[in-house]
């Protein structure tokens, strides 16, 4: 979903890859905060099971997209400042741009929801929920990175 000049491993499973004692205390880390979202939400545990790492460089962008075959999904920002994309997870409702009151924007009737990433930042989301960078490019100088 990477557009520009932009870099993935998806497919690899970036924790696994790290030392021992690191890939062990991110992984447990991670286990409490998807424990915990499963729990708010009323739904069945989930074990992480892959994880990867995106690099943006200026003038990339994130497509929209959702991840199938995946019950929760999450973006952990590694490295992001104020130049650095945002992240919009836009709303399921289909019938959300019909409304009657177009002119009056809340949280209830937008489109899209934008979050700045801010190092250290984790979003986890269900896995169904579309998102991506909207018109948005990355133009931090710095590499952008997230998992």
């Amino acid at each position: 979903a990477l557009l520009g000049d932009a870099e993935t491993n998806f497919g690899g499973d970036v924790i696994k890859d790290l030392p021992n004692q690191i890939s062990l205390n991110l992984h447990m880390k991670l286990q409490i905060c998807l424990d915990q979202f499963s729990s708010n939400f009323g739904i069945a545990k989930v074990q992480l099971s892959n994880s990867w790492v995106s690099i943006q460089r200026p003038h990339s962008k994130l497509q929209k997209h959702t991840h199938p075959g995946s019950e929760i999904s999450g973006v952990l920002y590694l490295k992001a400042d104020e130049q650095s994309s945002p992240i919009y997870f836009y709303n399921p409702n289909p019938f959300a741009a019909f409304t009657t009151i177009r002119n009056y924007n809340s949280e209830y009737i937008s489109d899209s929801k934008k979050f700045i990433p801010e190092t250290g930042t984790l979003l986890l989301f269900p896995s169904w929920l579309q998102h991506g960078s909207g018109d948005d490019e990355n133009m931090s100088k710095n590499k952008t990175g997230s998992c």
